[in-house]
């Protein structure tokens, strides 16, 4: 009977034959066989290196990387002037966690081999992974130059020039790395990355779409999907996407990622906070998952127990960058703006490109009236390098000759193009300052959200153009965010432009809605108690109607519900309010918002769109504010700088509501004489 090749008997004068033997079915990827072979050859003949060494290469290909450790180990001390050994053993101490152990070996192997090819990129690998992006990037070139034709160094060396922002450059990396390997799966999503970065939004998707396709839960092509879902105000298709696939494949933790970034997209954070709690369940070190939970809860309204996370961090994880901004999200929103402040701080020590960092503390000083430092670091909202102009589609300044405009250059030549990049009553609250660009440029254009288009556009002098959302624009030379005029013009607590009112109602929208009203039954309040589920602070600023019981009670009052939705958990007490009109879906624009608050005697809301509208009418309106409220609502004051016929009713603790409606019903039988 034949015997097979690791069955076969054998003494140390026969270990080189078996050694050949063992050689072929490695090379054949018969790992199992390969191994017993090479095991039988140590046993024998200890001192054979080749053996010693390709045996921890078999280990390390089937995943034993303890042994694999121990035996390249024993390979070197025969061999120590071997620099592929030192390159094998190098890959193991890196699957082993030993990074800086991992580079050292590395560097004996390129040392021993200056021509080692592989030795100079899997150094740039690991710099790469440590976040020494120039070491990591000078690496990947040393490998070019030895090996031109190495699809993934260029890759490597693209990843990096990402990172350092040289976007172009990336661009052509990447393409080079593809035209080698048209399979490399990262390069192409990567590729589709450094495209979106310059504004050539299509041409990104066909890569994504590409990448899909071979992986369907790749992360950053996914991201890349929502971003764009997103933007196209379709959140939930991709969020029925991501689900489809985890039918498939339940147990995949970057698909319960991606179906928690969609949840939270859609503002569904109690459901979001569920699937992280699951990824962490399966994968305790995914640092992004916990960051996010933490945040999440904290979002939530239980910045408690997002800290009581935070303190059971693993150790390893606990002074990371996400960890620490983790931290600072949770004491912002228990209103403990020093305190994330300093994490804010700590965060900027590990990762000084931190933006999320930077923004949330531009944030704080905002808050607190601080504009001066506020504006610049408001900026950061954009991320870094071009984001204020691919947040419009533009490329690049040197693609498109588009200024990126920040009130420098002059203009008095040349088109301005101002975008609205944020919501309605961003829209609403900025538009102020646009006439004040009149005498900056020759001709300005001037883009809003397509709800606000026609009452921003009948109060615009001439030669500001407005144009909705979407619009297809004529050639501009620069561009600025119409949220980043308040920086172009250094603008203060008391510079403020406020001549009010600055906006007003439409005389025959006005007469349509008081003939649809007919003759009023008290005073007239118009009343918006939620805004758009959307919204990322949604839980914290919007009210259950039912508590609005004891406000709707007030007698000889009127109230006109200015928002166009009503959520399902507040239709039943909607039935039930009867002084409350419901006009629904027939409120199709700020138009009909401002005509409908023309007819009002005072506004109370939330935080919403509707506010900014009544304060530009220099309307009375009656603001309702969470604990941690939006930053233009500054902190410890009644009044707002921005609308001075704005008075603002704050909770003075988190997420009650009582004490709040309990003030406005008493300012409001105070005011209008009503009673309970």
């Amino acid at each position: 009977m034949a015997t097979r090749d690791h069955e076969i008997p054998f003494g140390a004068s026969n270990a080189q034959a078996l050694f050949q033997r063992a050689l072929r079915l490695h090379r054949q990827g018969q790992l199992g066989d390969a191994r017993a072979l090479y095991e039988q050859v140590v046993r024998v003949q200890r001192s054979h290196a080749d053996a010693q060494h390709l045996l921890g290469v078999c280990l390390h290909s089937l995943g034993d990387f303890q042994a694999a450790e121990r035996h390249i180990r024993t390979a070197l001390r025969l061999a120590p002037a071997a620099a592929t050994m030192h390159l094998n053993y190098g890959n193991v101490l890196r699957e082993l966690g030993q990074l800086p152990e991992a580079i050292r070996s590395y560097e004996r192997a390129s040392r021993l081999n200056p021509e080692l090819c592989l030795a100079h990129f899997n150094l740039g690998t690991v710099w790469e992974e440590s976040g020494q992006t120039l070491k990591a990037l000078s690496e990947y070139e040393r490998a070019i130059a030895l090996d031109a034709n190495y699809p993934n160094a260029h890759a490597g060396r693209g990843n990096c020039l990402l990172a350092l922002e040289r976007t172009e450059v990336a661009l052509a990396a990447y393409e080079t790395a593809l035209a080698l390997d048209p399979d490399l799966v990262n390069a192409r999503a990567n590729l589709a990355v450094a495209l979106d970065r310059l504004g050539r939004k299509s041409d990104a998707l066909e890569h994504a779409r590409h990448v899909l396709a071979r992986v369907p839960a790749h992360p950053g092509a996914n991201r890349l999907f929502l971003s764009w879902i997103q933007e196209q105000g379709r959140p939930d298709e991709w969020l029925s996407s991501i689900e489809r696939l985890r039918a498939s494949a339940p147990h995949d933790v970057d698909l319960m990622v991606l179906q928690a970034q969609g949840l939270s997209a859609m503002n569904r954070l109690a459901e979001a906070a569920l699937v992280l709690e699951q990824v962490l369940t399966r994968d305790p070190q995914r640092v992004d998952a916990l960051g996010n939970l933490i945040w999440h809860r904290a979002a939530l309204g239980d910045a408690e127990a997002a800290l009581t996370l935070c303190e059971q961090v693993p150790r390893p994880l606990e002074d990371t960058g996400e960890i620490r901004f983790a931290k600072a999200i949770s004491y912002f929103f228990l209103g403990n703006y020093s305190k994330a402040r300093d994490w804010l701080n700590r965060v900027l020590e590990v990762n000084p490109n931190a933006t999320s960092a930077r923004f949330q503390g531009a944030v704080i000083d905002l808050m607190h009236g601080d504009y001066e430092a506020g504006w610049p670091g408001y900026e950061y909202r954009f991320g870094k390098g071009t984001g204020r102009l691919t947040a419009r589609g533009f490329a690049s300044t040197r693609a498109e000759g588009v200024v990126d405009w920040r009130g420098e250059e002059d203009l008095r030549e040349k088109t301005l193009l101002v975008y609205g990049e944020q919501g309605l009553g961003d829209a609403v609250q900025f538009c102020r300052y646009v006439p004040c660009l009149r005498q900056m440029a020759a001709k300005i254009v001037l883009e809003v959200p397509t709800p606000a288009f026609a009452l921003v556009r009948r109060h615009m002098p001439q030669g500001i153009e407005v144009v909705p959302h979407g619009s297809a624009l004529l050639p501009v030379d620069a561009v600025c965010p119409l949220g980043s005029l308040p920086l172009v013009f250094g603008t203060r607590t008391d510079t403020i432009p406020s001549s009010m009112p600055y906006l007003s109602a439409e005389e025959a929208r006005t007469n349509l809605w008081e003939r649809r009203l007919g003759p009023a039954r008290g005073r007239r309040i118009g009343l918006a108690w939620s805004g758009s589920v959307f919204h990322i602070n949604d839980a914290q600023r919007s009210i259950a109607l039912r508590a609005l019981r004891g406000l709707l009670e007030v007698d000889g009052v009127e109230f006109i519900a200015l928002q166009n939705s009503v959520r399902e958990q507040d239709r039943e007490a909607l039935a039930a309010a009867r002084s409350l009109r419901y006009v629904g879906a027939t409120i199709q624009d700020l138009e009909d918002t401002a005509a409908l608050t023309s007819l009002c005697d005072l506004v109370i809301s939330v935080d919403t769109s509707t506010v900014h509208v009544a304060g530009a009418l220099g309307k009375p309106v009656w603001v309702l504010l969470p604990f941690v409220p939006d930053w233009r609502w500054m902190l410890h004051r009644e009044d707002s700088p921005w609308y001075p016929s704005a008075k603002l009713f704050r909770q003075t603790q988190r997420g009650r509501w009582d004490d709040v409606l309990d003030r406005v019903v008493g300012n409001l039988q105070k005011s209008f004489g009503g009673t309970q």
